[in-house]
């Protein structure tokens, strides 16, 4: 699996269709239709193809998971399609 950082993961698991970051606590799957991550064994959110986000699994929300979705999902750049933890599984 390619190692990845948690702001290049979608675009490092597009290119070499799986990659990890943190030592391999979060890892992205391509599937075709966009990227599946993974916290753990945890399917957290699919980053489709045309940058909608779909929550599956909020895990546990521990520190750890709220902080990589915000940065997963701003990406190199800080993205236009950035999220963070709480909007995406409406939480507090």
């Amino acid at each position: 699996m390619f190692r990845s950082n948690l702001s290049n993961l979608l675009s490092d698991a597009h290119g070499h269709m799986a990659a990890s970051a943190s030592g391999g606590k979060w890892r992205g799957i391509f599937t075709g239709f966009g990227v599946d991550v993974y916290h753990y064994e945890t399917h957290m959110f699919t980053f489709l193809n045309n940058g909608t986000i779909v929550p599956v699994n909020p895990g546990v929300g521990s520190t750890s998971d709220r902080c990589g979705v915000r940065r997963i999902t701003s990406g190199p750049q800080g993205g236009e399609f950035s999220i963070g933890y709480a909007e995406l599984y409406k939480v507090a």
